[in-house]
């Protein structure tokens, strides 16, 4: 038969490993993007944040016509745009569409003038990131269960979100 100390010490390790998994899930999710380093770095230290509702159609933003759009302040809306991305980001199922039609842009601008765009597409699960208006960052895939929370998040900032029908 096994101690009772014994169950007590391994209840507390797994306990803790829950605890450890949780905040690893949940604050870097919070905290910082969860993309190509040179991406991560101009939101964690950008001066301006910009959110930018776009329509998928022929613009002047990457080829784009801007819907609607406002600077963020609020490090809470911050944090909730950048858990959604990441969240986004997670668990993607290797499967895509080649359309691109973004209808999400996160943007930031840090003290250097250095500005990366994330032009988000829910339709073809993936993302492109252009620094100074230049593909040269890489992109990813995304999951499209997320455009809920990202049409919320945008509601919640008074912006109108193109409808994908």
């Amino acid at each position: 038969m096994v101690a009772p100390s014994y169950r007590l010490r391994i209840l507390i390790v797994v306990a803790l490993l829950i605890g450890l998994f949780s905040a690893w899930w949940h604050f870097p999710s919070a905290t910082r993007l969860i993309a190509d380093d040179s991406i991560a770095s101009v939101f964690a230290e950008a001066e301006t944040w910009e959110v930018l509702s776009l329509e998928p159609w022929k613009g002047d933003f990457h080829g784009h016509r801007v819907l609607d759009r406002t600077t963020i302040g609020d490090e809470d809306v911050k944090r909730s745009l950048v858990r959604a991305f990441n969240r986004s980001t997670r668990g993607w199922h290797n499967f895509h569409m080649m359309c691109f039609n973004p209808r999400h842009v996160l943007s930031a601008t840090d003290s250097g003038g250095r500005r990366v765009d994330l032009l988000i597409c829910f339709e073809c699960l993936s993302y492109k990131a252009l620094e100074n208006g230049k593909a040269k960052l890489p992109g990813g895939q995304i999951r499209g269960t997320l455009a809920a929370e990202f049409n919320r998040i945008y509601g919640e900032l008074g912006l109108k979100v193109a409808s994908t029908d």
